[in-house]
């Protein structure tokens, strides 16, 4: 069993890894729970003699949150990081309370896209320096490689 604060990993291949905290050099695993079985949150709460897990990142979505929220322990914390079974679900209110879980929702993906998400939601608009057609692209590109922009190069279809 866990002497130290559980926290689980969710990694390729479908596996949890439970692993005691601690410095990266010292960091093992203690438990292995394959989480295509259907009780892996009852084997989470079990490998941590009924304490819970304190910190999940929840890659799965709406089929696996309830299951990561049940496997908490008290005062635990969900981070949501992906959506790849679906978003809509529900969530045991009662359990978050009594349980005083926490529950964030963190974005992951390429750094090009959450700037472009940024942008979106706050209004600002990028400065065009010029537009060229599809069938300019050669020119855009020997516009850019001049240097002389100010501001972002279009290349509309």
């Amino acid at each position: 069993m866990l002497e130290r604060d559980p926290v689980i990993m969710r990694m390729a291949n479908s596996w949890l890894i439970l692993s005691q905290a601690g410095p990266p050099a010292r960091t093992r695993a203690d438990a292995v729970l394959d989480y295509t079985a259907d009780d892996w949150d009852a084997r989470a709460i079990q490998a941590t003699a009924g304490r819970g897990v304190d910190f999940i990142v929840e890659t799965g979505g709406a089929a696996t949150l309830g299951r990561s929220l049940r496997s908490c322990a008290v005062g635990g914390c969900v981070t949501l990081a992906g959506l790849l079974s679906g978003q809509a679900t529900e969530a045991d209110a009662g359990l978050i309370h009594d349980h005083s879980l926490t529950l964030r929702a963190i974005y992951v993906g390429p750094v090009t896209m959450l700037r472009l998400n940024a942008f979106a939601a706050s209004g600002v608009q990028p400065r065009i320096d010029r537009a060229f057609g599809f069938e300019d692209t050669p020119a855009a590109l020997g516009y850019l490689r001049s240097g002389g922009h100010l501001g972002k190069i279009v290349i509309e279809r």
